[in-house]
């Protein structure tokens, strides 16, 4: 953007006619429900994500239909088409070792919208070996410990940062990242059984402190990206607490095998190992929490061509406004004129220009475009407190070239400005 945010929404220009109301359909007052549209969903990650233990196939990678993200798509395929979908995690893949399955996402893009789904960096820490695992966890020298710790954060950051950055230079892909839980019972009594130092730290306080350690380096690969929201962190640590591995099978505390999210030695449902649980994977309520958090972030209009986010859906004076738009066209080749307006808590349009302005003249944002795929920022304003309050929403569509007959549906982005 040109000039200070209250400089244009000061601005009055002409309303819309009603005949141009009437010609557009939905770019009045009422813009109707998004229509439903075709998208590619890759799962990533380890053995969280391919769902160890889950009457999983008993391949190296440990691949099951109970593991969340096939309980994503099932979620997605109420609202969309899927033109694909492979779970692609592996158990025992590292961060460090990531590189062979965005590559095998990247070797299978289409320009339609892509959801990738990446849970990964236990395996850094080594959770899977855990003799070698309870020597790093119960060192009884604090500062050893936190070194061990922060060393392997800042590794599986910048890992993370590197494949996620190769991912997203895409405009199609959008990517949904987990944290981690902790699956140790409070009791500690686990780690006690394998390594007599154990007993002499705070084991549990020990295990929070690494799965800490790690989502914080997975948020801030999020955040080293832009905090972009094509790059989004769904979250689950704090809903497993209460849910850890159950007493008498992994620990002497609570919770009951009732509670648990945690597969468990003698788990009727678990095929991790030949007794059962191993009292580290999820369990099938924790792959459908898993699920659920990710689900809340799939954005409902993922499958459309043509799609417009704003940074926040509630700003005050002070914070920025900007707008995203994201165009993942069919297959098919399309030139159209791209047009995109802001429209007011009055209602009152005004159309968004390539160097920034907004005019209220009804004039396009591209004319000609040949529709590729396309990711950028189109706008960005500060608000000073001069903007008047109430709902805002930003708006478009394509349209027959030299024509105002929009091609496909209207996106939309609504915010509200508070005083």
């Amino acid at each position: 953007m040109r000039m200070p945010a209250s400089e244009f929404l000061r601005r009055r220009g002409p309303w819309l006619s009603i005949a141009l109301c009437l010609a557009w359909g939905l770019w009045g007052v009422g813009a109707g429900p998004a229509a439903a549209g075709s998208v590619a969903y890759f799962a990533l990650g380890d053995s969280v994500a391919s769902g160890y233990g889950l009457d999983d196939d008993g391949t190296a990678c440990r691949r099951s239909t109970q593991a969340y993200p096939w309980l994503v798509a099932e979620r997605l395929q109420a609202t969309m088409a899927m033109e694909a979908f492979d779970l692609l995690a592996c158990a025992g893949t590292t961060a460090a070792g990531l590189e062979g399955q965005v590559s095998d996402v990247l070797g299978r893009l289409s320009t339609g919208p892509t959801l990738v789904t990446l849970t990964v960096g236990a395996n850094d820490f080594g959770w899977s070996d855990v003799f070698a695992f309870a020597q790093h966890l119960c060192t009884p020298d604090e500062g050893t410990f936190q070194d061990w710790a922060g060393g392997l954060a800042q590794s599986v950051e910048d890992h993370l940062v590197a494949q996620l950055g190769r991912l997203v230079a895409f405009p199609q892909v959008e990517v949904i990242l987990t944290d981690y839980y902790n699956p140790t019972n409070a009791s500690g009594a686990f780690w006690e059984r394998l390594h007599p130092r154990c007993l002499f730290v705070e084991v549990y306080d020990r295990s929070e402190a690494v799965v800490h350690a790690l989502n914080a380096a997975i948020t801030g690969a999020w955040e080293r990206l832009g905090s972009h929201g094509f790059v989004q962190v769904a979250t689950v640590h704090e809903a497993f607490h209460g849910h850890e591995a159950p007493r008498l099978a992994c620990g002497t505390a609570p919770p009951e095998v009732e509670d648990t999210w945690v597969q468990y030695p003698g788990d009727p449902d678990s095929t991790a190992t030949p007794v059962g649980g191993d009292c580290f994977h999820p369990n099938r309520p924790a792959a459908e929490r898993y699920a659920e958090a990710v689900a809340a972030l799939v954005p409902p209009d993922l499958g459309r061509p043509l799609r417009l986010r704003v940074n926040d859906s509630n700003l005050s004076p002070g914070e920025t406004l900007t707008l995203t738009a994201t165009i993942t066209p069919d297959a098919a080749p399309m030139v159209v004129d791209l047009y995109v307006a802001l429209e007011f808590p009055d209602q009152r349009l005004e159309f968004l220009q390539a160097d920034g302005r907004l005019s209220p003249e009804v004039e396009p944002y591209l004319r000609q475009w040949p529709v590729a795929p396309f990711r950028a920022e189109l706008f960005r304003a500060p608000l000073t407190g001069a903007e008047p309050a109430g709902p805002y929403r930003w708006l478009a569509t394509f349209t027959e070239p030299g024509a105002q007959t929009p091609v496909g549906t209207i996106a939309e982005a609504p915010f509200m400005i508070t005083p």
